[in-house]
Protein backbone atom coordinates (compact mmCIF):
# COMPACT_ATOMS: atom_id res chain seq x y z
CA UNK A 1 0.00 0.00 0.00
CA UNK A 2 1.03 3.58 -0.63
CA UNK A 3 -1.68 5.30 1.42
CA UNK A 4 -4.93 4.56 3.21
CA UNK A 5 -6.10 3.55 6.64
CA UNK A 6 -3.34 3.66 9.22
CA UNK A 7 -2.60 4.04 12.89
CA UNK A 8 -3.12 7.68 13.81
CA UNK A 9 -0.77 8.03 16.74
CA UNK A 10 2.19 5.74 16.10
CA UNK A 11 4.61 4.94 13.34
CA UNK A 12 7.42 2.44 12.98
CA UNK A 13 10.97 3.44 13.90
CA UNK A 14 12.94 4.42 10.80
CA UNK A 15 15.62 1.97 9.73
CA UNK A 16 15.94 -1.73 8.99
CA UNK A 17 13.56 -4.32 10.43
CA UNK A 18 13.95 -8.07 10.01
CA UNK A 19 10.34 -8.93 10.83
CA UNK A 20 7.19 -7.84 8.99
CA UNK A 21 5.32 -4.93 10.54
CA UNK A 22 1.63 -4.06 10.17
CA UNK A 23 0.88 -2.10 7.00
CA UNK A 24 -1.19 0.34 9.05
CA UNK A 25 1.88 1.22 11.09
CA UNK A 26 4.15 1.88 8.12
CA UNK A 27 1.51 3.79 6.16
CA UNK A 28 1.82 6.37 8.94
CA UNK A 29 5.53 6.60 8.04
CA UNK A 30 4.54 7.20 4.41
CA UNK A 31 2.16 9.94 5.54
CA UNK A 32 5.25 11.66 6.98
CA UNK A 33 6.94 11.57 3.55
CA UNK A 34 8.91 8.42 4.25
CA UNK A 35 10.01 5.62 1.93
CA UNK A 36 9.16 1.98 2.59
CA UNK A 37 11.39 -0.62 0.98
CA UNK A 38 9.89 -4.07 1.35
CA UNK A 39 10.85 -7.48 0.05
CA UNK A 40 8.69 -10.55 -0.45
CA UNK A 41 10.98 -13.36 0.77
CA UNK A 42 11.94 -12.96 4.43
CA UNK A 43 14.52 -15.75 4.03
CA UNK A 44 16.44 -13.93 1.28
CA UNK A 45 19.20 -12.62 3.52
CA UNK A 46 21.40 -11.53 0.60
CA UNK A 47 18.67 -9.26 -0.75
CA UNK A 48 17.82 -8.01 2.74
CA UNK A 49 21.48 -7.04 3.25
CA UNK A 50 21.61 -5.12 -0.04
CA UNK A 51 18.41 -3.23 0.78
CA UNK A 52 19.66 -2.50 4.30
CA UNK A 53 22.90 -1.10 2.88
CA UNK A 54 20.93 1.34 0.72
CA UNK A 55 18.61 2.34 3.55
CA UNK A 56 21.43 3.01 6.01
CA UNK A 57 22.61 5.91 3.85
CA UNK A 58 19.66 7.88 5.18
CA UNK A 59 19.31 8.90 8.82
CA UNK A 60 15.52 9.13 8.69
CA UNK A 61 12.51 8.69 6.47
CA UNK A 62 13.50 5.26 5.09
CA UNK A 63 12.30 1.94 6.46
CA UNK A 64 13.01 -1.61 5.27
CA UNK A 65 10.90 -4.65 6.15
CA UNK A 66 10.04 -8.04 4.76
CA UNK A 67 6.45 -8.17 3.48
CA UNK A 68 5.49 -11.69 2.30
CA UNK A 69 2.21 -10.52 0.75
CA UNK A 70 4.02 -8.40 -1.87
CA UNK A 71 3.29 -9.36 -5.47
CA UNK A 72 6.85 -8.50 -6.55
CA UNK A 73 10.19 -9.46 -5.01
CA UNK A 74 10.89 -5.81 -4.08
CA UNK A 75 8.50 -2.90 -3.59
CA UNK A 76 9.53 0.68 -2.88
CA UNK A 77 6.67 2.89 -1.70
CA UNK A 78 6.10 6.56 -1.02
CA UNK A 79 2.73 8.21 -0.37
CA UNK A 80 0.83 7.62 -3.64
CA UNK A 81 3.83 6.15 -5.50
CA UNK A 82 5.02 2.56 -5.96
CA UNK A 83 8.04 1.01 -7.65
CA UNK A 84 7.98 -2.77 -8.12
CA UNK A 85 11.20 -4.55 -9.00
CA UNK A 86 11.84 -8.15 -10.02
CA UNK A 87 15.47 -7.89 -8.92
CA UNK A 88 17.70 -5.56 -6.94
CA UNK A 89 18.44 -2.36 -8.86
CA UNK A 90 20.29 0.08 -6.64
CA UNK A 91 20.12 2.96 -9.14
CA UNK A 92 16.32 2.73 -9.46
CA UNK A 93 15.84 2.48 -5.69
CA UNK A 94 18.08 5.47 -4.99
CA UNK A 95 16.37 7.51 -7.73
CA UNK A 96 12.97 6.73 -6.18
CA UNK A 97 14.20 7.72 -2.72
CA UNK A 98 15.68 10.94 -4.10
CA UNK A 99 12.47 11.80 -5.93
CA UNK A 100 10.05 11.26 -3.03
CA UNK A 101 11.78 11.10 0.38
CA UNK A 102 10.70 14.05 2.48
CA UNK A 103 8.59 15.42 -0.37
CA UNK A 104 5.30 13.52 -0.68
CA UNK A 105 2.74 12.79 1.99
CA UNK A 106 0.00 14.72 3.76
CA UNK A 107 2.30 15.49 6.71
CA UNK A 108 5.83 15.75 5.27
CA UNK A 109 7.13 17.64 8.31
CA UNK A 110 6.26 14.70 10.61
CA UNK A 111 9.01 12.82 12.41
Amino acid sequence: PTSGEHYGTSEAPWGVHTQPLPDELIIHNLEHAGIWISYKDPTDTALAAKLAQVARRYATKVIVTPRPQNDAPIAVAAWGHLLKLQEFDEAKIVAFITAYRGKVGPEPQGP
